[in-house]
């Protein structure tokens, strides 16, 4: 969750675990398994793709841009994913600040960062970090968006500060990449900041209990327009970062293919509350559309647009298929979905 802890108590010697990238690190090693394991499944270890959505689709970016993934998948697909970067001084700054709040959990009269890194030795500092649980890390972390990979010089090549805020740092695995979001990605994200409940109370309103009024009639005016504004400008930043990614990596990678799904096709009031919010589109993916249980999401199936939604996902099934086996999210043999290129293509799936 914490994607890197860049801390000297931790270091041990050898340059990927002194790296801090322990998020990445864990990956890379499943890939290694997978590859020297997948034969026996019936699975081509030559021909493997990397998926994710959301922090999944963060860290799949991240690890077209270690060497030390190079050459273990064959292609990328990233659903409603960033790729959050961050230098290795400011990957220190955040493990100080980190820190700092486990120090404060302690007692309220904690010393400074500086002072107790003066204070303790490096096995008492290694100790201290170890021993902390999975809550206390969590709490102190603060952790909010999908975590920024830390450009260590080791598992992700080294920059300068001023380098990461570039739109896409430089990748080693030149794969075919398929990328997108889905149309309103805040409107959950962010918009849930101005609603005054608590997260057990939010529950219904992505369960789909029945409710007759939007969340923007129930807020008061100052706090309706406060979630107007944190949505609106939330989906402008996500739509302008990623365009600017997607520029980049087709200017590296052999094919860039760019989808933006769009479906909302579902009742009041929550079609106004959240419109194509991020993640509706992996029910889509998985053909897993839960409406006899309570289930996140449940407020969008309904019997009248059954139909549409199973055309939906067989047609985006469809594209994945042919991506997976082929680099390619149409046949051969058409040009319905070209690579981005110099017309930007971007295929929409809403109906």
């Amino acid at each position: 969750m914490l994607g890197s802890l860049q801390s000297r108590a931790l270091h041990t010697g050898q340059p990927a675990e002194d790296s801090g990238s322990y998020f990445l690190l864990d990956m890379i090693a499943v890939l290694d398994w997978t590859r020297r394991n997948c034969a026996a499944f019936g699975c081509d270890p030559d021909n493997l793709t990397l998926a994710g959505q959301s922090a999944g689709a963060v860290a799949v970016l991240g690890l077209l841009r270690s060497p030390l993934a190079k050459g273990s998948f064959a292609r990328a697909i990233s659903f409603s994913g960033i790729p959050f970067s961050a230098s290795a001084q400011t990957g220190q700054q955040r493990t100080a600040k980190l820190l700092g709040e486990l120090l404060r959990q302690r007692a309220d009269d904690a010393p400074s960062v500086d002072d107790w890194l003066t204070a303790q030795p490096p096995q008492a500092q290694r100790d201290f970090l170890l021993n902390r649980s999975t809550t206390e890390l969590l709490q102190a972390s603060g952790i909010g968006l999908p975590p920024a990979f830390v450009a260590d010089g080791h598992v992700l090549m080294a920059l300068d500060e001023d380098e990461a805020d570039e739109p896409a740092p430089q990748v080693v695995s030149e794969v075919p990449l398929l990328i997108g979001r889905t149309d309103d990605e805040m409107s959950t994200l962010a918009g849930f900041k101005n609603v005054g409940a608590s997260a057990g109370a939010r529950w219904p309103l992505v369960n789909g209990e029945p409710r007759d009024a939007t969340i923007h009639q129930t807020l008061g005016l100052v706090q309706r327009w406060q979630r107007r504004v944190r949505i609106g400008l939330g989906d402008w930043l996500v739509g302008r970062k990623l365009r600017q990614f997607e520029r980049a990596y087709a200017a590296q990678l052999p094919a860039v293919y760019v989808y933006r799904f769009a479906w909302d096709d579902y009742p009041e009031p929550w079609r106004s509350d959240f419109g194509t919010l991020h993640g509706l589109d992996l029910p889509f993916v998985f053909g897993n559309f839960i409406d006899d249980q309570k289930s996140y999401m449940r407020f969008a199936w309904t019997p009248q647009n059954e139909a549409a939604r199973q055309r939906l996902h067989e047609q985006i099934t469809s594209s994945l298929r042919h991506f997976v086996h082929t680099g390619q999210p149409s046949p051969a043999a058409s040009d319905s979905w070209p690579p981005w290129g110099q017309h930007e293509y971007v295929r929409t799936w809403d109906q």
